[in-house]
């Protein structure tokens, strides 16, 4: 079996546990979809803005808390940050390299710290790249309560490491 081969081994996951209400939930879950499945070739880049695509409620997304300059507001797609937060945190595992990624503008306490993934049509990404020699396969899961993020391939060896220093203030969010 050809797909047994190309993603026999799991070169990275993470979940994270899913709360809110049923428009955000609905929200994750939406995300999630869209991610599931994709397949990035050997130096191909996976855009989540471009895989989820524009959060319109033509396209089933629906207004719920999200974080803008530093408040909480109701908007459309609210909550995927999530599963882009999950996403990022299965590559980090991986090793594979984060082309960009943006922290959000309040501190999220359920992530490891530093490890949040902000996005927002279209201007914030999370993008990464498929460094190896083989195809990856990106599977999203959501169940009730968590999403799950796991990315498989052929093994390209990465050890990753993490090393958290003291916290310092950063610049004033604008």
């Amino acid at each position: 079996n050809l797909e047994k081969n190309l993603f026999k081994d799991r070169l990275g996951g993470y979940s994270t546990n899913v709360a809110g209400t049923a428009a955000r939930i609905n929200n994750v879950r939406l995300a999630g979809q869209h991610c599931n499945n994709t397949i990035l070739l050997p130096g191909e880049t996976f855009s989540y803005n471009e895989v989820v695509g524009q959060r319109t409620a033509a396209r089933g997304f629906q207004e719920a808390g999200a974080y803008l300059n530093g408040k909480t507001v109701q908007e459309l797609g609210g909550g995927i940050c999530q599963v882009a937060t999950t996403v990022f945190d299965a590559v980090y595992e991986s090793g594979l390299p984060i082309v960009e990624r943006h922290n959000h503008s309040l501190y999220i306490a359920s992530y490891p710290a530093g490890r949040d993934a902000a996005v927002s049509y279209p201007e914030l990404d999370l993008v990464w790249r498929n460094d190896t020699s083989s195809d990856v396969l990106v599977k999203v899961s959501t169940q009730v309560g968590s999403v799950t993020a796991t990315l498989y391939g052929v093994d390209p060896g990465y050890q990753v490491t993490t090393e958290t220093g003291q916290w310092e203030a950063g610049k004033k969010y604008s």
